[in-house]
């Protein structure tokens, strides 16, 4: 929908960002987000074509043609180059705005304030089109370019590039460039610039000469410095006289970490201040690392043995320590990891003229006084009920989702989903405490129904199955591997079990500080894989769906079988009874590329049990898969210790009442143990509180007042 506010013939793009939530077969939502433009023109044109162009240069200049989202889009285009007559003066800067009433005519103006603009008469779009140099049409692809080849034949000066296309609505499209050409074969100042520079901003290395082309419209004097790590290595004064000069600048192997060169001039009272980095980067200094073996895919649990070769900036082989690690690439949602390494200096400008208060305005100021009196306004207190604390009001938001106060306390069912799983209650006065994203209150027709599709064919044995035990998260972390007399590093290493994509990073490092950075990926993955989405946890009472997605990966469509097992952590004893689990075995077809979701559904037992070991495995002809992980089991009963004092002196009887176990009515209560200690000397209790006060884990100061008294 369009801001109608705005003006149809300025081309605006609007601006939209799209959210989207879809859900799994396994019940997990996964939430993603992009953006979208939209307009009234649909289509782009761009040229990457610099603002300074060299007379000899025979580079090439990308053009695109795309819709507002970046997408490639095939136009008919024109393009044509004109050179633009330049002004015969020299104008300032603005010092002020551009009036809205002039009282001066243009020749009055430039009478008395010959280097002052006027109106526009500085900007290139007001020029004179003097002739055109360049004209090319045709049919765009996703590669198109323009290259200028009679380029050496352009006099030096200002130059517009116009570009004209249709949109695929018949909608006139255009762009407009501006730039300048110029020869270092000339002395010709190739603008009306008061001070113009020109240098190729690649980075340089030593031996190389770094060519600098100023140039000025008028006769001046110019103050050239060089500057490395805040020292002035150079200064000298440069004679222009309406020409191009070029400087040349020999960089040596000190030169390391950048030079800075300053360029400074008073011309027609304004303060013309140039400084500009010449960058020289510590090239000398880094490492290459190359993969001679490695892999995109690999089995989980398999044995790996990766080959990564170090050399230095020449090629050559070198002796080097590398840290090498690699860990699942899932964990970068939450904090993205890199490595760094950069002990040498990049140096910018330290040293800067000023003219701040020099050649500009002044801002006078009118004074009266007493021109605006003030009237202060007399202050009403009034008396006010104290409610000691007591809150009247009550607050909240709409359609029920949260409310402070009344509140209701039955649910008839409540339904929460999270992780994949489904929690059942039944309506009870307290809230249930569960890990739940999304709250559905209604019967039991209303649950995520899950497929869970019957094979009528008899199921395939699932005894003997090798499960993935080990899902670690880093599949190796080493610090200190060295490399061979070839400068060949070997990795040795055996694959986690976890399906997950693996991010490698490694540094290298050598006595003289040179270092290096490489990074890679690879992924874990079987033809045929069964990936459970278990909560982080169960709570005693609650009925789940516990959900696994099946994925086909191989070459042809898959059918077979699947089961849950359920362990106590513990004993490692068979618990699917306890659970409901009797129906385990599911049956499932999954198309080539494809997969499908099972659930189970459970209930969690009552005080039985702990912790349980979940096992699933999926197995269809050759091709099998398991998996086997803990899961933790919370109460929904809190432990009350009652502590009671019995102090006794010798030879003494005394009868001690536990009154609170006695008289307590609850009807939820279990005792749960009985404990009495006794001791001749309670000092012994302060000996014993003396672990807990040296490992207590924060540092504030009574504990480090305990720690040492």
């Amino acid at each position: 929908i369009p801001d109608l506010s705005i003006p149809k013939e300025t081309k605006p793009a609007f601006n939209f960002t799209v959210y989207a939530d879809v859900v799994d077969v396994t019940g997990e939502t996964h939430s993603a987000q992009t953006y979208v433009s939209a307009g009234y023109v649909a289509l782009l044109a761009n040229i990457n074509l610099p603002d300074i162009v060299q007379g000899d240069s025979v580079a090439k200049y990308t053009i695109s043609t795309t819709n507002l989202n970046g997408q490639f889009e095939k136009a008919n285009v024109s393009i044509e180059v004109q050179k633009l007559k330049m002004p015969e003066r020299v104008f300032r800067n603005r010092l002020w705005t551009k009036p809205d009433k002039f009282l001066f005519t243009e020749e009055e103006y430039h009478k008395y304030f010959p280097h002052d603009v006027y109106k526009d008469e500085d900007q290139p779009f007001t020029w004179e089109k003097e002739k055109k140099v360049f004209e090319s049409s045709f049919v765009t692809t996703d590669s198109s370019f323009i290259s200028f080849k009679d380029l050496d034949d352009w006099l030096p000066g200002k130059y517009v590039l116009t570009l004209k296309s249709k949109d695929k609505n018949g909608i006139p499209v255009e762009l407009v460039k501006y730039f300048t050409v110029f020869s270092p074969e000339t002395d010709k100042a190739p603008t009306d610039d008061p001070l113009w520079v020109y240098f190729n901003s690649k980075g340089y290395e030593p031996g190389q000469t770094v060519k600098l082309y100023v140039a000025s419209a008028e006769n001046v004097k110019v103050l050239y410095e060089v500057e490395y790590d805040g020292n002035i290595i150079k200064k000298e004064w440069i004679d222009l006289n309406k020409e191009q000069k070029e400087i040349q600048i020999p960089v040596t192997e000190e030169y390391r970490g950048n030079l800075v060169f300053h360029l400074t001039s008073i011309i027609n009272n304004e303060a013309q201040i140039i400084a500009q980095v010449i960058s020289v980067p510590w090239t000398n200094k880094q490492l290459n690392i190359s993969f001679e073996t490695f892999r995109s895919k690999i089995l989980p649990g398999s044995k790996e043995e990766w080959k990564l070769k170090i050399s230095g900036p020449d090629g050559d082989a070198v002796a080097a320590e590398l840290l090498a690690s690699m860990y699942d690439a899932s964990l970068d949602a939450f904090a993205a990891n890199y490595w760094g390494f950069n002990v040498y200096p990049y140096f910018s400008s330290k040293w800067n003229w000023t003219a701040d208060n020099n050649f500009t305005t002044i801002n006078s100021n009118f004074y009266n006084e007493g021109w605006n009196s003030y009237v202060s306004w007399l202050n009403f207190y009034y008396p006010y009920i104290n409610n000691f604390g007591f809150y009247f009001y009550g607050y909240g938001y709409g359609d029920g989702i949260y409310y402070k106060g009344a509140r209701s306390e039955t649910l008839d069912q409540i339904s929460l989903e999270a992780g994949g799983f489904t929690a059942e209650h039944d309506g009870k006065k307290e809230a249930p405490s569960v890990n739940a994203a999304k709250v559905i209150v209604g019967d039991e027709r209303d649950l995520k129904k899950l497929p869970e599709d019957l094979n009528a064919n008899q199921p395939e044995s699932l005894e003997g199955i090798p499960v993935r035990k080990n899902l670690n998260e880093t599949a190796f972390f080493y610090p200190e591997l060295r490399t061979n007399e070839k400068g060949e590093v070997i990795i040795s290493f055996t694959v986690p079990e976890a399906l997950t994509r693996w991010k490698f990073m490694s540094l290298a490092l050598t006595k003289d500080l040179k270092s290096g950075i490489a990074y890679n990926e690879t992924v874990t993955q079987k033809d045929l894989m069964i990936m459970p989405n278990p909560p982080r946890f169960l709570r005693e009472g609650d009925e789940i769906y516990f959900t696994a997605k099946v994925s086909n990966l191989s070459d042809s469509s898959l059918s077979g079988s699947a089961t849950l097992q359920l362990f106590d952590a513990f004993t490692m004893k068979p618990i699917d009874g306890l659970f409901e689990n009797s129906d385990n075995i599911k049956s499932f077809s999954a198309e080539k590329g494809m997969s499908e979701g099972l659930s189970w559904r459970l209930k969690v037992p009552l005080g039985k049990v702990d912790a349980i070991v979940y096992r699933v495995i999926a197995k269809s002809g050759k091709f099998s898969d398991g998996e086997e992980n803990a899961l933790p089991i919370l109460t929904n009963r809190m432990l009350v210790t009652e502590t009671l004092p019995l102090p006794v002196k010798g030879h003494e009887t005394k009868t001690f009442l536990l009154k609170k176990l006695m008289e307590n009515n609850s009807t939820t209560l279990q005792n749960y143990n009985l404990t009495l200690e006794f001791t001749a000397n309670p000092a012994w209790y302060a000996i014993q509180a003396l672990p807990y006060m040296m490992e207590y884990p924060y540092e504030c100061i009574e504990q480090v007042f305990n720690r040492f008294y």
